[in-house]
C-alpha cells in the first residue's frame, strides 16, 4: 500500500511539474529567447508548432493529475480521518484553479483542433492566466502537504 502511495505521489509532482514548469519554461525563456532570434513570420509559426505540440502531450499530464489526484485524497483521507475545515477550503482552491486550467486547455484544444492550416501565433492563448494558475496550484499544493 505505501509503495502504491509513493508512485502514486510522484506521478502526481512529475506531471504537475512538466505541465507547469513546461508552461513557465515556455512562457518566460523559449518564447522571448526565439523571438529575439528568428524573424516575425518564422516566429509566429514556431510558436503555434511549439504551442500545438505542446498542448497536445499536456493531454496526458493532465489526464495524469486528474487520476492521481483523486488517489492522493482518498489516500489522505485515509491518514488524516475527517478533513477539517481550512483543509477542505485550500482542496477546493486547488480543485477551482485546477478545473479553471483544465477549462483553458480544452478551449484551446478544441482551437487547435478546429484549424485547417496554419496561420501562425503572436502569442500563446492564455499564457498568462496559465501561469498564474500553475502558480495557485503550487501554492494550494503547498499548503494542503502542511495543513492539519
Amino acid at each position: 500500500m505505501n509503495a502504491l502511495k509513493v508512485i502514486n505521489f510522484w506521478i502526481h509532482l512529475f506531471s504537475g511539474f512538466s505541465y507547469i514548469g513546461g508552461g513557465i519554461f515556455f512562457s518566460l525563456f523559449l518564447s522571448p529567447i526565439a523571438k529575439n532570434y528568428i524573424n516575425n513570420s518564422q516566429f509566429q509559426l514556431f510558436l503555434e508548432d511549439l504551442h500545438d505540440r505542446f498542448q497536445k502531450i499536456s493531454g496526458l499530464f493532465i489526464t495524469l493529475l486528474l487520476l492521481t489526484g483523486g488517489f492522493n485524497i482518498h489516500f489522505s483521507r485515509l491518514a488524516r480521518g475527517e478533513f477539517s475545515s481550512i483543509y477542505f477550503v485550500a482542496l477546493s482552491f486547488k480543485i477551482l484553479f485546477f478545473g479553471i486550467l483544465l477549462t483553458h486547455y480544452l478551449l484551446i484544444l478544441k482551437m487547435i483542433l478546429g484549424k485547417e492550416q496554419k496561420t501562425g501565433l503572436k502569442s500563446i492563448p492564455f499564457q498568462q492566466t496559465t501561469f498564474v494558475l500553475g502558480l495557485l496550484i503550487l501554492l494550494m499544493a503547498a499548503f494542503l502537504k502542511y495543513l492539519p
